[in-house]
């Protein structure tokens, strides 16, 4: 009877890391696709952020950092309300967060001076 309890035990832990360690190589695996979809062109952006997200919501919906890192991304790549919109979820899950102030900062501040320009140069556009 403990032989058998404790080579379940065993079993049980063996299968606990071999599932973590598929989830690791899942993550990775998407990590490596994003990277290539970066490369490759800026067309691929929609997929880049939703392979984001899919990674985001798989692993840890409630990880602040990699909400903050998908807003830098959706940022550079001119997405300017989602960005926006992932900072605020960064900042929900981390309140104290003065990195993810300081992007979302930077966005308004772009967001500014695009709303500027366009103010300033209104008549070239009519």
């Amino acid at each position: 009877m403990c032989c058998s309890s404790a080579t379940h035990l065993q079993l049980q832990a063996a299968t606990d890391t071999l599932l973590l360690l598929l989830l690791f190589l899942l993550l990775l695996l998407l990590l490596l696709l994003l990277l290539l979809l970066l490369l490759s062109s800026s067309s691929s952006s929609h997929l880049l952020s939703t392979c984001l997200n899919v990674a985001l919501m798989f692993r840890r919906p409630d990880f602040a950092a990699a909400w903050m890192n998908l807003g830098i991304v959706l940022a550079g790549l001119k997405r300017h309300s989602e960005a926006e919109a992932s900072y605020f979820i960064a900042l929900t899950y981390r309140k104290k967060y003065p990195d993810c102030y300081y992007n979302l900062g930077n966005l308004v501040s772009i967001k500014f001076l695009d709303l500027q320009y366009c103010l300033l140069n209104f008549s070239n556009f009519v």
